[in-house]
C-alpha cells in the first residue's frame, strides 16, 4: 500500500502503509522516509556491506 513519493521526476520519498489505512486514511497521520537520508544505508545494503547491528534509532513521534 506504500509506494513512491516524486518531485520534478526524481524519486524524494517514500510513503508507508500502515494497518488500518484504507479505512482510516483520514483519521491517521501520513508516515514518509526520506529517501535521501536512507541512500547511503541502502547503498550498503545493497553492495553487502551492513553488519546487521544498528548503532542509531531515530523516532519520530506523530502529529496531527
Amino acid at each position: 500500500m506504500g509506494g513512491p513519493l516524486i518531485a520534478n521526476n526524481v524519486v524524494v520519498g517514500i510513503a508507508n502503509a500502515h494497518p488500518g489505512a484504507a479505512a482510516d486514511c483520514e483519521e491517521l497521520p501520513g508516515l514518509y522516509t526520506r529517501v535521501s537520508y536512507v541512500v547511503d544505508y541502502t547503498t550498503d545494503i545493497l553492495n553487502g556491506g551492513f553488519s546487521g547491528n544498528a548503532s542509531e534509532v531515530l523516532l519520530f513521534p506523530a502529529t496531527r
